[in-house]
């Protein structure tokens, strides 16, 4: 029986990859593919390598979260946990299908969390879900909007005065400046939570000095 779980649970996952690529990815190509800067083709090829990329290297923290920050995993029987992963990524992959079909953008995290409170919820009852945790998640899902809106409005400003005010090689070397500075916070984040922060930004910053 457990092998029928896992077979749906595989299952389960493909769909949840596939629609994620239907309605998250294209919440990152949709802006550079309406403003003309890439063709379709394009943004899809860039989206398809750092989808990739992003998930293989930072997608293993969201998964340790979801296995064991939403709901307590070791007071829920090996047998339950099964069946109530496959049942979150089943609702996930369902719900978020007929959320694109609408034309809505919606974050996957979202709905997999809900699935997972909900399986809690019917597993173990309220002292099953691991409430400091899902209010921290939920805290920056409400504040991470805000954020966006105050980053998207500098960031704008910012480049629009780097296109009024700067010219060829400058306008490079400014936005490149930028996008290195992206990159580095990346790595520096990555390497960060492997091992020692400070050790990493001198490994960091003495690698780029050298």
């Amino acid at each position: 029986m457990e092998i029928l779980w896992l077979i749906i649970a595989g299952l389960g996952a493909f769909l949840v990859a596939w629609i994620d690529g239907a309605n998250n990815a294209a919440n990152s190509i949709g802006a550079p593919i309406g403003s003309g800067a890439l063709k379709l083709r394009q943004a899809l090829i860039f989206a398809s390598i750092f989808e990739f990329i992003g998930g293989v290297i930072y997608g293993r923290f969201v998964s340790i979260t979801l296995l064991r920050g939403i709901v307590d995993v070791s007071a829920v029987k090996p047998g339950d946990l099964i069946v109530g992963m496959s049942v979150a990524l089943i609702v996930t992959g369902i719900l978020v299908t007929l959320i694109t079909r609408m034309r809505i953008p919606m974050s996957i995290s979202q709905s997999i969390v809900g699935g997972l409170i909900g399986f809690g919820l019917a597993v173990g009852g309220l002292n099953s879900i691991l409430w400091g945790e899902v209010s921290f998640i939920i805290l920056a899902w409400a504040i991470v909007p805000f954020l966006g809106i105050a980053v998207g409005f500098l960031e704008y400003k910012l480049f629009n005065y780097l296109g009024r005010y700067m010219r060829g090689r400058r306008a490079l070397l400014a936005g490149g400046s930028l996008f290195f500075l992206t990159v580095f916070t990346a790595i520096f984040l990555y390497l960060a939570e492997e091992g020692n922060p400070v050790a990493t930004a001198y490994a960091l910053l003495a690698g780029l000095a050298g």
